[in-house]
C-alpha cells in the first residue's frame, strides 16, 4: 500500500515537471515569436505636404504636390533619420524640382520618381547618418497641377 503511494505521488510529480516544462518552452516560444514579429515591422518616416514647381517645356507654371514615407527597419533608425527632416525634405524638394511636368502623363514614371527619391534619401542618410539603412520609399500622395 506504502508502495503504491509513493509511486502515485512521484507520477504526479513527474507530470507537474513535464507540464511545468512544456509551458516554460510554450511561453519562450511566443515570446521569440513575438519578438521575432516586432523586428519585421516596418517604421516609417514621413514628410508631409512638399511642394515644389516643375519644369516645363512650354514655361507653363505648374506644381507638384506630394506626401512621403521613408521606410526603415528599426525605430532607432527611424529616430535618427527623422532628426535629418529638414535636410530629407530639401533632398526631395531638389529632386522633384528637376522634373518636367510633360513627363508626368508616362503611366511609367511614378516608379521612376520613386526610385529616384528612394536613391536620393539613401544618398542623404549615408551622409548624414554615416550608413544608409533606407528599406523603401513611397509615394504616399502625389497630386500634379
Amino acid at each position: 500500500m506504502k508502495g503504491k503511494w509513493v509511486l502515485g505521488v512521484v507520477a504526479i510529480a513527474v507530470l507537474l515537471a513535464a507540464g511545468g516544462a512544456a509551458m516554460f518552452f510554450l511561453s519562450e516560444d511566443e515570446k521569440q515569436a513575438e519578438e521575432s514579429t516586432q523586428s519585421i515591422l516596418p517604421y516609417f518616416v514621413t514628410l508631409n505636404n512638399i511642394v515644389v514647381n516643375l519644369r516645363s517645356q512650354e514655361q507653363e507654371i505648374h506644381y507638384l504636390q506630394l506626401e512621403v514615407a521613408i521606410q526603415v527597419a528599426s525605430k532607432k533608425y527611424q529616430a535618427e533619420l527623422a532628426q535629418y527632416h529638414p535636410v530629407l525634405r530639401d533632398a526631395l524638394s531638389d529632386y522633384f524640382s528637376t522634373q518636367y511636368y510633360e513627363a508626368m502623363d508616362d503611366p511609367g514614371q511614378r516608379e521612376v520618381l520613386r526610385k529616384g527619391a528612394l536613391e536620393r534619401i539613401r544618398e542623404v542618410a549615408k551622409i548624414h547618418l554615416h550608413r544608409q539603412r533606407v528599406d523603401d520609399l513611397f509615394l504616399t500622395s502625389m497630386v500634379i497641377q
